[in-house]
């Protein structure tokens, strides 16, 4: 009789019924709390299952197993799918694991970044979870926040040290899960201007740019772009030997872009990337590349014109090589500006993911210039180095070991 009474359509109903009194004349004093069904469900699961709160509390007041588990998860799992705050937070104050994982090896803090849900991460930092903690495929929580619509908890995993450029067993970073499934293009553009290799590369040798193109559509154009802009390189050839054109699911819509990018660099006389030339015969196609092409020659003379402090806006491009503008920090607040967005909608996002490169090739110049000191000049070296791509000098300090 006992364990007739933890069946779950006696829980439910008392849950459905909000009937506390109902539960509470059910638990007698020699009834196990944490008895389970034939589902591996205990009364907790059920009452955390049904968000009711005051059975929870009875439940909890009676002894119940905070972190019992039904099909590898804990209550905590489900009040966290259910998007239950404060059920959530009382099984936590009550010492609720944080860093459980359930048979997928999915964490709580994966649940809540797979759902956006910024309060319950909140919470869980607040506990001392573990940001990095990954699920039986390699995914951390920052996998899954990246391709999320959540800028908010992407943002608070990097503040919590998630590791930005961590790869989970496909060989993938965050970057990748962001260009193929997220349409949220501040997430994208966060992530690359946190520092996420741009160029890397999976188990099947595709970059972030490879996955972008592969489900390009008219509603992540701005997502591959960005991936441009930030240096990902369109010509990149995967294990197959493909390109992300190549893999293109709506090419036009890819080769628009590609096409654009380039006549970006060519206007601006930006070479340390790869320009693409299209050959086409459609008419109208050409018609708005010729227009495209006369507006950015257009910023771009107005972009040498454009003084700040010692240096020309130009400059950012011009001088990217060795970045010295860097210094200038009334350029850095034009950059950042909205009148950039105004004077400039071409250029201006390719112009703040430029100065935003520039400063990670000046980290790597300070650290590269010492690498042939014993053969050349400091000075000497760094100026060899600023003809060089940003990869090759991360080349020259592998081979030399700086």
């Amino acid at each position: 009789m006992a364990h007739s009474i933890l069946e779950p359509s006696k829980v439910n109903k008392t849950a459905i019924n909000s009937s506390i009194e109902e539960l509470r004349s059910l638990l007698g004093s020699d009834v196990d709390v944490n008895f389970k069904n034939v589902n591996w469900r205990s009364p907790l699961h059920c009452a955390v299952r049904l968000k009711f709160e005051p059975g929870v509390d009875l439940l909890l007041d009676r002894g119940a197993n905070v972190n019992s588990e039904s099909s590898g998860e804990t209550p905590l799992h489900i009040a966290a799918w259910k998007k239950n705050i404060s059920i959530f937070e009382k099984l936590v104050e009550r010492g609720a694991d944080v860093n459980c994982q359930n048979k997928n090896g999915l964490s709580v803090l994966h649940i809540a970044s797979i759902l956006g849900s910024l309060p319950f991460v909140d919470i869980l930092f607040r506990k001392g979870v573990d940001v990095n903690i990954k699920d039986v495929k390699g995914n951390t929580p920052l996998h899954f926040a990246a391709k999320s619509t959540s800028l908010e908890v992407v943002a608070r995993l990097l503040y919590e040290g998630a590791i930005l450029n961590c790869k989970n067993d496909a060989g993938q970073i965050p970057l990748h899960t962001a260009a193929k499934y997220c349409y949220q293009r501040p997430i994208l553009k966060l992530l690359l201007s946190k520092g996420s290799e741009v160029n890397t590369k999976d188990k099947r040798g595709r970059t972030p740019l490879h996955l972008a193109a592969e489900r390009a559509s008219y509603s992540n154009e701005a997502n591959i772009n960005d991936l441009l802009e930030w240096g990902a390189s369109p010509l990149a050839k995967d294990d197959d030997d493909e390109q992300p054109l190549d893999l293109a699911s709506y090419k036009w819509v890819v080769i628009n872009i590609f096409k654009k990018h380039s006549m970006k660099l060519m206007c601006a006389r930006f070479n340390f990337d790869p320009i693409i030339d299209f050959e086409t015969t459609d008419a109208y196609f050409m018609k708005c590349t010729d227009a495209y092409l006369m507006k950015c020659t257009e910023e771009v003379k107005r972009m040498k014109l454009f003084r700040s402090g010692q240096n020309l806006l130009s400059d950012i491009f011009d001088k990217y090589g060795d970045p010295t503008y860097l210094s200038n920090e009334t350029l850095k607040y034009v950059v950042f500006s909205d009148l950039l967005k105004i004077e400039f909608p071409i250029y201006a996002s390719f112009l703040e993911a430029t100065y935003e490169r520039a400063r990670r090739r000046a980290a790597l110049l300070n650290v590269a210039q010492y690498s042939l000191t014993d053969l050349l000049p400091v000075e000497i070296v760094r100026y060899i180095l600023s003809f060089l791509s940003d990869d090759d000098i991360k080349n020259v300090l592998n081979t030399s070991n700086c």
